[in-house]
């Protein structure tokens, strides 16, 4: 396994590399005239989804103690020091290569991205950061008259198709599907205990409510707890990774447009916190 930086050096990388290049500790030197472009190379690294081991942790705040916590497998990586086990190869570098897109916010909010080379740009991933707070996205549709209660599947996506094919074009959302719960729901209760704990998934929650109200508790890694009440108008995004669980009010009635990029990736992961008991 090999990173390289053009350019530039690797400044940090773990887990022990056998190889790292330039070799030399340079100072005082233009990256622009480097020896050889910058790059760190791994052998013997074996994916071993079954492995179960508690990852190094101290007492200080840092941004590496959350790679461990995602649900990417472990790997076993060979090195001159032994076995060493990360979630991810890390690597940081420096480098005076061109910058290949621009990205600018535009006057009327939207992030223009631009290609600096002759290259098409296939696709781009966005990260917002907002502070501290809590990254969910609201919005309230207008319901038509249209929509009866008891309207099937294809007639709500034909009268919402619009909307669906923008938020699919926006976040990259591939299927849609309308759920249907109502006290008569055969085993309704099994099927609300699996959401009812706090957890999260490995993609976004999407739900535009048809009808019915039900409340989404969100649990920051850093911040106080927030409960948002959904009803028939809401549309909400639940950004994955996100702690947080899911319950019905007190009607236990709820129709929503539910949209994925995969529906694997809507698995619950339980954070096995309790506080989920407390509410």
């Amino acid at each position: 396994m090999k990173a390289a930086v053009a350019k530039g050096l690797i400044a940090w990388w773990y887990p022990h590399a056998v190889q790292v290049q330039p070799a030399a500790v340079l100072q005082d030197i233009d990256l622009n005239h480097l020896p050889s472009d910058g790059s760190v190379t791994w052998s013997s690294v074996a994916v071993s989804p079954n492995l179960r081991l508690k990852f190094p942790r101290d007492s200080g705040q840092t941004r590496y103690y959350a790679a461990p916590e995602t649900a990417a497998a472990p790997l076993r990586v060979k090195t001159a020091a032994g076995d060493e086990v990360e979630k991810f190869l890390f690597y940081r570098g420096v480098s005076a290569a061109p910058l290949p897109i621009s990205a600018k916010q535009s006057s009327g909010g939207k992030l223009v991205i631009k290609s600096l080379s002759k290259a098409r740009i296939p696709a781009a991933i966005l990260f917002e950061r907002r502070g501290e707070r809590v990254g969910i996205d609201y919005e309230r549709w207008e319901l038509p008259k249209a929509v009866e209660e008891h309207a099937s599947s294809e007639e709500v996506f034909a009268i919402y198709g619009d909307q669906i094919k923008k938020l699919k074009e926006r976040r990259g959302y591939v299927m849609a599907d309308v759920i249907d719960v109502t006290p008569e729901t055969p085993n309704l209760d099994i099927m609300l205990a699996k959401f009812s704990r706090e957890h999260w998934h490995d993609e976004d929650e999407v739900r535009f409510i048809l009808r019915g109200r039900g409340l989404f508790h969100i649990h920051p890694r850093e911040g106080q707890l927030a409960a948002v009440e959904v009803e028939s108008g809401d549309l909400i995004r639940v950004p994955r990774g996100t702690w947080h669980w899911f319950d019905l009010c007190g009607d236990r009635t709820i129709r929503a447009i539910r949209l994925f990029q995969n529906q694997s990736g809507w698995t619950p992961h339980y954070t096995e916190s309790g506080l989920d008991r407390n509410y």
